[in-house]
Parts: C-alpha cells; structure tokens; sequence
C-alpha cells in the first residue's frame, strides 16, 4: 500500500494532450475544456499495465477520470460530483458539530 500511495503522490506533469485520444474524448465529452479550473493527473504502471487518474474541477463540478491498460483492451471510467452537493455536505457537517457544541455545553 506505501508504494501505491508513493506512485499516487508522485508530481506528474501531462498535458492534456498527451492523454491517450480514449481519455481526452471522454473528458471531452463531459466538459467544456475552457472551463476547466483545475487539471490533474498521475500516471503510472502497476503489474505492468498503465493507470492513469485525471482529476478535473470546472465551475460547477468535480470530476475523476481513471483509465486502465489491459491485455484485451482499456477501461475508462468516470466519477463525478457538484459542488452543490459539497456544499451540502459542508453545511450539514457544520450543523451536526454546531449541535454536538450545544450538547456538550448542557452536559456541563
């Protein structure tokens, strides 16, 4: 597990073009490339086959491409989340820990 956190971490300059043509249409697909804020990738072999994570942010979400090399062919996948749905969670997790100070407090 420490060498796959270490591959993971590993800063990683790829361009967008130099993506496999899959990837980029993919990701192409899904967002308009002049509104990508952010644009991530790492890239690295593992059992002798390619991995490559794409992260994306855009205006309004998130994006995490993984794209994996096998013997017969590739595999392209795709997650994705709005930032709407971040900020509800972030809302949410304030509202609990606002509630458990309330708690801790009448407890005393």
């Amino acid at each position: 597990m420490s060498k796959f956190k270490t591959l993971l971490n590993a800063p990683q300059l790829l361009t967008f073009e130099e993506l496999p043509a899959e990837l980029q249409n993919e990701i192409n697909s899904v967002s308009d490339y002049e509104k990508i804020e952010l644009f991530k990738t790492r890239s690295f072999e593992l059992n002798g086959r390619l991995h490559m994570v794409v992260y994306i942010e855009t205006v309004s979400d998130y994006y995490v491409f993984t794209y994996l090399e096998y013997r017969n062919g590739t595999s392209i996948k795709k997650q994705s989340i709005s930032k709407t749905t971040i900020s509800m969670f972030q809302l949410l997790r304030n509202e609990d820990e606002e509630d458990e100070g309330v708690r801790l407090c009448s407890q005393n």
